[in-house]
């Protein structure tokens, strides 16, 4: 990994991407500096669907199957299966609680 982002996501883009001409190349440069230049920027570790698509194969007891075929690990898998508790009220303000 570098200093320089976009050049180790262009590098990644060379390895994955065979099709992608020099000009597309400093095109995507361009744009993202353009974009994101100066900014922070945080990448999730995992895609925004990834509980859905751990939902979507789990069966009920294969947490190792799922989180080996998404590659993530059997906690994650775990996690994204928890059921989490239903709300019923929705705070208005500071001590007030409405249904």
């Amino acid at each position: 990994m570098s200093e320089d982002f976009v050049c180790d996501i262009i590098q990644i883009m060379d390895k994955v991407l065979t099709s992608v001409s020099e000009t597309e190349k400093e095109t995507f440069e361009r744009d993202v500096r353009k974009i994101y230049g100066g900014s922070r920027v945080y990448i999730k570790k995992y895609p925004a669907n990834l509980r859905q698509r751990i939902r979507q194969q789990f069966t009920g007891n294969n947490y190792s199957r799922v989180a080996n075929a998404l590659g993530v690990s059997p906690q994650t898998v775990r996690r994204a299966t928890k059921k989490r508790p239903a709300t019923s009220c929705i705070c208005s303000g500071p001590g007030e609680l409405t249904d």
